[in-house]
């Protein structure tokens, strides 16, 4: 009889694979470490400030920051004004 086949992680072969030091670490954590560190500054709240700042000048609109909650990408730079439950930062107005 054959053995169904499993989806679930093996956390033993992952911690034989090459360059993995930390097992109990989740794929976003992985994802997160590989990237250049200057993606950490141009994903800060004071990059999104200073593109807000650059937008509002170039379109005469009013810009949000509104704050993500993703690690990728923490803020983002908008002209429509946030819903009530999205996390306003700042307005550039």
């Amino acid at each position: 009889m054959r053995k169904a086949h499993s989806n679930k992680a093996d956390p033993a072969a992952y911690a034989r694979l090459p360059g993995t030091k930390f097992p109990h670490r989740n794929i976003m954590e992985d994802i997160m470490a590989q990237l250049s560190p200057l993606r950490g500054v141009l994903a800060s709240a004071e990059h999104a400030y200073a593109c807000a700042i650059q937008r509002r000048s170039a379109t005469g609109r009013n810009q949000y920051v509104i704050r993500t909650g993703s690690s990728i990408q923490p803020f983002r730079v908008t002209e429509t004004r946030p819903a009530k439950d999205e996390n306003l930062v700042l307005h550039v107005a």
